[in-house]
């Protein structure tokens, strides 16, 4: 496949493809980037450090996007799998968070009007991490036009994998992508398996979004991600 383009797997409707989607020097200054975000990589309740614990409900409604926190360490959620939430550039809908994201669980159900902005991560890893939401707008016609909801970093540690699932209707998005930074997989959609190396990034839209399974088998290397979620067509 080109590389840097995306293209619309022949066999699976709704599944894209972007391979080189970034470069190894933007894989790499992301890095950085989260390790500064999740304070040298720490995880909430080990070491000390504390468990961001799910909001009190109901959500108070006079939360500015002055509170979003600048470091948010690492959530387990499930075997070898720790997930850290990203409100989108231009942070994440009222509604939404007061919503369907108060009651996610991958993320403790915490309040997402709190969650670190991606707008605000400095640096060359800030810049590529908002390449990371714009690039799909940008060359993936089924995604062009939808407001980026919100992010999540996903760290899956050497042998663990993603069982097979469909994402919620409510909180999952309309269309998702996903860009590997470190640690190649393979993946299953549908009837379909593909490896992604560090760099690649793939989508689900429409039937492969919402009628069929996808997974992410065990691999070999510790595995980075980034997957970004996307609303409804505007306009």
């Amino acid at each position: 496949l080109p590389q840097g383009r995306a293209s619309l797997n022949p066999h699976q409707p709704g599944l894209w493809a972007v391979p080189g989607a970034l470069s190894p020097a933007e894989c790499t200054s992301i890095v950085a980037a989260i390790t500064s975000l999740t304070a040298g990589d720490a995880v909430q309740g080990v070491n000390g450090v504390p468990v961001r614990g799910p909001a009190a409900k109901p959500l108070p409604q006079n939360v500015a996007m002055s509170d979003a926190s600048s470091v948010w360490e690492w959530f387990e959620y499930g075997h070898a799998r720790r997930m850290v939430p990203l409100q989108p550039s231009c942070g994440i809908n009222t509604s939404f968070a007061l919503g369907p994201l108060s009651l996610l669980q991958s993320h403790n159900s915490t309040d997402a009007r709190c969650w670190p902005l991606l707008a605000s991560i400095p640096g060359d890893g800030g810049e590529a991490l908002r390449a990371v939401e714009r690039l799909p707008l940008e060359l993936i016609p089924d995604i062009s036009g939808r407001p980026p909801l919100f992010l999540q970093l996903q760290a899956l540690q050497r042998g663990a994998c993603v069982g097979a699932h469909v994402d919620e209707a409510d909180v999952g998005g309309r269309a998702i992508a996903t860009v590997v930074i470190y640690g190649g997989s393979e993946v299953r959609v549908g009837g379909t398996s593909f490896t992604v190396r560090p760099g690649d990034m793939y989508a689900l839209t429409g039937e492969a979004r919402d009628e069929i399974d996808h997974e992410v088998y065990a691999g070999q290397d510790d595995r980075l991600s980034i997957t970004v979620r996307y609303g409804e067509l505007l306009g």
